[in-house]
């Protein structure tokens, strides 16, 4: 009687055990540790910080912030209020959230 108690409790044990290796397994899985639409400032989100208030303005030309252009090193996104937008993760797109006005409210990556 003891005997099966102490088995059914090891095997709970060692089965709880794998769920955890194989959970924490899955969390590490991304170098950068951070949520997809808060990446890493892999993209130039991080030298933008400072614009923040200043107007987006997107063309033909490319993107400026405050009348200066912006280079970065993959696609430039400026995201209005309410606009859809697609939820695939691409560190190196750098996203610019805009007010109603058209000033940046916050440059991230993803």
């Amino acid at each position: 009687m003891i005997a099966h108690r102490v088995g059914r409790t090891l095997a709970t044990g060692i089965a709880a055990s794998a769920l955890l290796v194989s959970l924490s397994a899955c969390m590490s899985a991304r170098s950068d540790q951070s949520l997809p639409g808060m990446g890493t400032m892999e993209c130039g989100a991080g030298a933008l910080e400072g614009r923040i208030g200043q107007e987006v303005v997107q063309g033909a030309g490319g993107t400026s912030i405050g009348g200066v252009a912006i280079d970065a090193p993959g696609t430039i996104r400026v995201i209005a209020p309410g606009q859809p937008v697609t939820q695939d993760y691409n560190p190196q797109r750098l996203n610019l959230d805009v007010d109603a006005s058209g000033r940046l409210v916050r440059p991230w990556c993803g």
